[in-house]
């Protein structure tokens, strides 16, 4: 970059999980939009992250172990990303793949609730399209079905809380699943607090600070959703709370779309590799 700084993205997601693209792409658009450094963050599997790793290195990027978990937290659901942990932990893979089983009885549940409503979605046609199939899956079979037109019309009719096919994830408590990431030698973040749930920024600080009392160690700041305002909230909480700071574009892309350039990375919003420095502390 002209001014000298380096730049990350510790966001992402692959078509391991819910994203459009597979890792060697998006390696390599990372590549082409000035990053030096990403994290695959797909839902519940490492797919993405073994299958990125040989881009990675020779696309001159550096690719951080990632991951991005549900976790029950009374009566919602948080999203947490771990970071910088073993990829080869034998109970780290043994609890991502209870978790892939979780996801198939549930997205079994909802094809059932389709075939309720005269919608007959075969089982077989979810096998293959992600490591870790999910909602996002199912709505693409009601596209391809011509049901609904897209995927957010998926959601809005049929797939969302609250609607006829809706179930809810059984995932691990956050204690649990912090224990998990730590134990694998890994730092976990608070994914898009935003999205927390929360009411009002007391309420926040509290959440935040009962997660760190159980092994938190970060906050993802930056990212698209955020508002100057609440970037700068985080900023402050996290430094209130003694927690380091992590970013990224929450990418997932658009099947045939690439993404738009916006000067560095996914997403309008410049992460500085300071921060990846300060999380391997």
């Amino acid at each position: 970059m002209s001014d000298g700084r380096r730049w990350i993205d510790l966001h992402l997601h692959t078509t391991a999980s819910d994203g459009a693209y597979p890792p060697d792409v998006v390696v390599r658009w990372a590549a082409q939009r000035g990053l030096s450094a990403i994290a695959f963050t797909d839902h519940d599997t490492l797919a993405g992250y073994e299958e990125g790793a040989a881009a990675a290195r020779s696309g001159g990027i550096e690719l951080i172990a990632g991951v991005e978990l549900a976790a029950r937290w009374g009566d919602r659901t948080l999203d947490l990303l771990g970071y910088g942990f073993d990829p080869a932990n034998a109970r780290l893979a043994e609890a991502l793949g209870e978790l892939r089983r979780l996801r198939a009885d549930r997205n079994r549940r909802m094809l059932a609730r389709l075939r309720e409503l005269g919608i007959d979605l075969a089982e077989d046609a979810l096998r293959g399209r992600a490591a870790s199939a999910g909602r996002p899956h199912v709505a693409d079979l009601l596209v391809e079905r011509g049901v609904v037109p897209d995927r957010k019309a998926a959601f809005v009719q049929y797939l969302g809380r609250g609607q006829p096919a809706f179930v809810p994830r059984d995932v691990f408590p956050a204690a649990e699943t912090i224990a998990l990431i730590r134990g694998a030698g890994g730092i976990v973040a608070l994914a898009h607090p935003s999205q927390a749930g929360t009411a009002s920024p007391p309420e926040l600080e509290t959440l935040v600070r009962r997660l760190a009392d159980l092994g938190m160690a970060a906050l993802e700041v930056y990212h698209p959703d955020h508002t100057d305002a609440q970037t700068r909230q985080y900023v402050g909480l996290a430094k209130g709370c003694g927690l380091r700071m992590t970013g990224g574009s929450d990418y997932h892309g658009i099947a045939g779309v690439s993404p738009p350039r916006c000067g560095v990375g996914f997403a309008p919003l410049r992460v500085p590799y300071e921060l990846l420095t300060a999380l391997r502390g």
